[in-house]
């Protein structure tokens, strides 16, 4: 009886424990959607903190869709940048970036969350991916050569054709080596692509033309034969280099600009004094005074004087000097007989 007692009890608490055990098993399972619709919930209900631990994993999940990462990751830097965590926010969008690279946020951000993902899509720019093409017209190759730092690439599809090539289908390039990647095109003549790298998302990371301005590949021309080389022409001799003026000519005006320099400060100073001695005679202590002062205002008009007149003689000396060196300095006609091809000829040129 007692043994029938233990067993009852103990299927009693197995069967509690089950129970118990059964809501949390289904809770850790629970799909992305489900996470993600209960974080929007809790967003919408400014739990920032809760709503971010559920969006970053719907981020982490490997069921989860590109689709629903890029939102779980948009509204995790929406709530970091509101609890005032920028740097993670920063993070959250670089993750973002690296699924969908042309991602774009709504208009209706604020400015605060705007600059966060202004410099997460600056700090992107360091792992963009940029493609270049080399055509082979005799072969028929066209490969696109593909510049990933961060090896985004998964797949490059080109769509070709001599018209239009936005209404081809893509086609799958091959990929031949280390960032090449190989398509097979009609050899000759010329064609319009679109060429376009996709990481493993399904998402375009970079492209080469564009449906307005499409990539145009022409053929080159047939190389043409080397023209004649071109038969010589006479030549004139080169005139000789024009001499400069002589040091005499920056030595003697020099000289006459330094003298009137000189004669302008001694008129000026000669000027201020026969003023003063006129308008305010009260100033000198005694006659004596006066008349000392007004000896030295007529030694310094004496010296102006003289001094313009030197400073004007040495600048029209430096001016003659230059003048004269001009004139003989001045081209002389100059005659030449010059060979001209063919033979009999001459011809005559000269210089003025």
């Amino acid at each position: 009886m007692r043994v029938v007692r233990l067993g009852i009890l103990g299927l009693v608490c197995l069967t509690c424990g089950l129970a118990l055990a059964k809501p949390k098993a289904r809770g850790g399972a629970l799909g992305p959607a489900r996470v993600l619709r209960q974080a929007n919930r809790l967003y919408e209900e400014v739990e920032y903190g809760k709503a971010a631990r559920r969006y970053a994993r719907v981020a982490t999940d490997p069921r989860a869709t590109p689709e629903q990462k890029v939102e779980a990751l948009s509204r995790r830097a929406y709530c970091l940048v509101a609890l005032g965590r920028e740097a993670q926010a920063s993070d959250a969008f670089l993750q973002l970036l690296r699924i969908q690279p042309g991602w774009t946020p709504p208009k209706h951000l604020s400015p605060k969350v705007r600059a966060v993902f202004d410099e997460a899509r600056r700090l992107a720019q360091a792992f963009a991916v940029h493609l270049d093409a080399q055509w082979n017209a005799v072969e028929g190759t066209l490969d696109v050569l593909v510049d990933d730092p961060d090896a985004q690439v998964a797949s490059v599809a080109v769509r070709a054709d001599p018209v239009d090539p936005a209404q081809a289908s893509p086609r799958s390039a091959e990929q031949v080596g280390p960032g090449r990647w190989r398509l097979r095109l009609p050899a000759g003549g010329s064609t319009s692509v679109l060429a376009t790298a996709y990481n493993a998302y399904g998402y375009p990371v970079a492209q080469l033309g564009n449906e307005r301005a499409p990539l145009r590949l022409v053929a080159p021309p047939p190389p043409k034969a080397a023209p004649p080389p071109p038969s010589p022409e006479p030549t004139m001799p080169d005139p000789p280099p024009a001499a400069g003026p002589s040091p005499w000519v920056y030595v003697l005006g020099g000289a006459g600009a330094a003298a009137l320099a000189a004669g302008g400060y001694f008129g000026w100073r000669s000027l201020s004094g026969a003023l003063r001695y006129e308008r305010d005679p009260g100033s000198f202590r005694d006659q004596a005074e006066a008349l000392a002062f007004a000896d030295q205002v007529e030694r310094d008009a004496q010296a102006a004087n003289l001094l313009y007149a030197a400073g004007g003689v040495l600048a029209a000396s430096a001016l003659t000097l230059w003048w004269v060196e001009a004139q003989d300095a001045a081209p002389r006609l100059q005659v030449s007989l010059l060979p001209v091809p063919g033979g009999g000829l001459a011809a005559v040129g000269g210089r003025w």
